[in-house]
């Protein structure tokens, strides 16, 4: 899969990398995404501002829906197909 990562060193300095597929831990979901949104707090993740600078490369995508592709042994919850929404979560 193709994905652009950073560091929190502005816009100029987002990375396309190329990485292989994931494979869901035991309790969690794989999900293609069918629709993505950056919003504020992808821009103070991508700057660099306050705490928001990643210790670690990041993916920024705050918002973003698509349909369940892979399962991990743990998960009953959602189904193989089901479509989903996310949420961010402090870094």
């Amino acid at each position: 899969m193709r994905v652009f990562t950073m560091l929190g060193d502005g816009i100029g300095a987002l990375k396309l990398e190329v990485r292989p597929l994931p494979a869901p831990g035991r309790d969690e979901i794989l999900v293609k995404m069918s629709a993505a949104a950056l919003n504020f707090r992808d821009l103070l993740v991508i700057n660099g501002v306050g705490h928001w600078r990643p210790s670690a490369p990041r993916i920024p995508m705050s918002d973003g829906v698509g349909v369940i592709v892979g399962l991990g042994t743990q998960v009953t919850r959602f189904q193989t197909g089901s479509r989903v929404a996310g949420f961010a979560r402090d870094i």
